[in-house]
């Protein structure tokens, strides 16, 4: 049975690189410490590699969405084996505001994502408040990100900023101070 071994410093993206494709690997999977296991997900899927021999873990999952598209709190089967052999991931590396877990069987890694945007750390009151509300919707039962889910991509904090009005209101404040400067003239 032939094995394959990401090295430390490589990288393995199951699939074609798109959420819902797979690689099957013929033999054994091997991880070592500093290899990267790259998962891309979407609303409903991620890419997976299929093992049909075991599956030695080491390294850290990324997780990218080039869609921005999410799901929470609903496990995506990042990884399938003829068995695991009791190592796991070193690490989880979610995107920014996104947190993660990895959950192991026998055979299968899961990745659960969690909304997390209120505690990205250095928020205003406004972003944080903004980030509570967005995450209390995608975190209940079935949620996803739909068309919100751009807030997770760039400079997420900046993108909260926008979200919450705060840079238009501040416009229209001093627009509001000049006008009371000219009338009072």
């Amino acid at each position: 049975m032939a094995s394959t071994t990401v090295a430390s410093g490589g990288t393995l993206q199951p699939g074609s690189g798109a959420a819902g494709t797979s690689l099957k690997i013929s033999g054994s999977l091997a991880f070592q410490s500093g290899a990267l296991y790259l998962v891309q997900v979407s609303s409903s899927t991620a890419s997976f590699a299929n093992v049909t021999g075991t599956a030695a873990l080491a390294g850290t999952v990324q997780v990218a969405s080039p869609t921005n598209g999410y799901k929470f709190n609903q496990p995506y089967t990042i990884l399938t084996s003829g068995g695991l052999n009791g190592t796991r991931f070193d690490a989880l590396a979610p995107p920014t505001g996104i947190t993660g877990s990895l959950s192991y069987s026998a055979d299968t890694v899961q990745l659960n994502l969690t909304s997390s945007l209120s505690r990205i750390a250095g928020l205003n009151a406004n972003q944080r408040a903004v980030g509570t509300a967005l995450d209390n919707a995608f975190n209940a039962p079935g949620g996803t990100t739909g068309a919100l889910g751009a807030i997770f991509s760039g400079n997420v904090s900046r993108n909260l900023t926008q979200a919450s009005g705060e840079t238009a209101t501040g416009a229209q404040q001093a627009t509001f101070g000049a006008m009371t400067q000219f009338m009072a003239c």
